[in-house]
């Protein structure tokens, strides 16, 4: 008589590697799904946890979203402040930062993944936060020559 396999055991992850999952696992969920048609316990699901787990990390698919964003964000800071360095040496400032924005699937997937008011609204804190943040780069220092495209003509 033979004895049925046992199912495969569940791993137990240091608590930074759940974390990381159960943002992958969102964020794959939200851009094939779109934001608004996912919960807590769709993730579960999607990653073989209990709706617990979810919680323990998160309270809430717009907190997740929230994580996510301020990340993708982080991370296209990080591309393009090589670039911003010497922005006003370039030629052309504007389409060196466009093309950069251009080449950020994860960011702007994940920003077209929602349709709904509070997402509307995360989206657009999420341009006004980039928009600072170029801002001041692309603002001259006092004293120093201002490029063809931030000076008005």
């Amino acid at each position: 008589m033979s004895v049925p396999a046992s199912p495969t055991p569940r791993r137990r992850l240091p608590s930074a590697d759940r974390r990381q999952q159960i943002l992958d696992g969102s964020e794959l969920l939200f851009t094939r799904q779109g934001f608004e048609a996912i919960s807590m316990g769709d993730i579960a699901a999607h990653l073989n946890i209990s709706r617990p787990t979810v919680y323990a990390y998160f309270t809430s698919t717009a907190d997740i979203l929230g994580e996510l964003l301020d990340l993708r964000l982080g991370e296209f800071e990080e591309r393009l402040a090589p670039l911003l360095r010497d922005l006003h040496a370039q030629p052309r400032p504007f389409a060196t930062i466009l093309s950069q924005l251009i080449q950020e699937r994860p960011l702007l997937t994940l920003l077209q993944s929602g349709s709904g008011p509070a997402f509307t609204e995360r989206r657009l804190a999420v341009f006004h936060d980039l928009e600072r943040r170029l801002h001041q780069h692309v603002t001259p220092r006092r004293g120093a020559r201002a490029c063809r495209t931030c000076s008005p003509a």
